[in-house]
């Protein structure tokens, strides 16, 4: 299992991709810490929403955009890793589903901090 971990990150693909999904978590917890003082009580989150009072979240749901890449980036890396000694592709296409995701989401948490600050 060790052993395997240890392939599995070695992966040169696989390693870019980790230290790229690990650098916006870490910009994501930054960014979030600075802003943290200058939000609003009431933040436009729910865009999807008709244009309303329901649109608007506090403070603390904006952290659901990076707890929802964290949970997507676990299960991506999980399923990649079983995958890896089978399907070398498929594994590599996770990584990148995830690290995807978690770019995405990470613009749209950028957006809406600087849209309201």
């Amino acid at each position: 299992m060790k052993s395997n971990l240890k392939e599995f990150f070695n992966d040169k693909q696989i390693k870019r991709f980790s230290f790229i999904n690990g650098m916006i978590f870490v910009i994501f917890i930054i960014l979030f810490i600075f802003k943290w003082s200058s939000l609003p009580s009431q933040i436009p989150i729910f865009y999807s929403l008709p244009r309303s009072n329901d649109q608007l979240g506090t403070p603390i749901k904006i952290s659901t955009l990076p707890i929802f890449a964290f949970i997507f980036s676990l299960i991506n890396y999980y399923l990649a890793f079983i995958l890896y000694t089978k399907e070398r592709l498929a594994a590599v296409i996770l990584t990148v589903m995830a690290t995807t995701a978690t770019l995405l989401l990470f613009f749209t948490f950028v957006k809406i901090i600087f849209l309201i600050t």
